[in-house]
């Protein structure tokens, strides 16, 4: 690829005279802004100061909006949102629902590590779709929630079975891992502790993976027996 240079004069004409920004300059030898930024310090040629840059009616895209306006991508902001319960327009051009109605759903009250109760778990089922039964939507069996990891963490001593990492309360590093990939088989002889990393192994390759946890469980029976 050819590589582009501008002359001492020509570039120091096109700014300082003709008072063309760094950007202008740059589409007529399409290069970029760094690269005339580069040339300007290179040539010792003074740059603007912010009271003289181009404002108002000189800036290029005064009274340039939408499509004219060089800034413009996908046209998202030139677009009105709409509240999807009251149809208020809402500012936050990303949001399905204004601040009041979303609050319908969710517990104001709620706080990170606090339980949710039935009543909101109700109210989330209703906001997505759901007939009001709590996590009917999800992959995963309603009896597989946290006293259930809790147990299984529990009989693993909290340990990953394939590296070894040990999860502390304030390192929260396990996971509860189904041998057979069946998200509903909640059994507690299908579940292995593992931790995020090997979780995510098990992805992959996932015969071996099946068969090597599967293993495990077996000798964890085999030691239980022998106790």
């Amino acid at each position: 690829m050819r590589k582009i240079s501008i002359k001492k004069e020509i570039l120091k004409n096109l700014y300082l005279d003709k008072k063309l920004s760094s950007t202008e300059i740059g589409r007529l030898f399409k290069l970029t802004k760094q690269a005339i930024f580069y040339y300007l310090k290179k040539y010792k040629i003074p740059r603007r100061t912010g009271s003289e840059v181009k404002k108002g009616e000189l800036h290029p895209n005064f009274g340039k909006r939408g499509i004219f306006a060089s800034g413009y991508k996908n046209g998202i902001h030139c677009k009105e949102n709409y509240c999807s319960d009251c149809g208020i327009i809402i500012r936050n051009k990303y949001a399905k629902r204004c601040k009041p109605c979303s609050l319908k759903y969710y517990d104001t009250s709620f706080k990170k590590g606090h339980l949710v109760s039935n009543e909101i778990k109700r109210k989330i089922s209703l906001a997505l779709g759901g007939t009001g039964i709590p996590r009917e939507n999800s992959n995963y069996g309603i009896e597989f929630d946290y006293k259930l990891k809790y147990r299984i963490f529990n009989r693993d001593d909290f340990t990953c079975q394939n590296c070894g990492q040990i999860g502390t309360k304030k390192k929260n590093c396990l996971a509860t891992h189904h041998i057979d990939y069946d998200k509903k088989n909640c059994k507690e002889n299908n579940l292995i502790t593992t931790c995020k990393r090997c979780n995510s192994k098990a992805n992959f390759n996932r015969n071996y993976w099946q068969e090597f946890y599967t293993t495990k469980i077996i000798q964890k029976g085999n030691k239980k027996n022998v106790k």
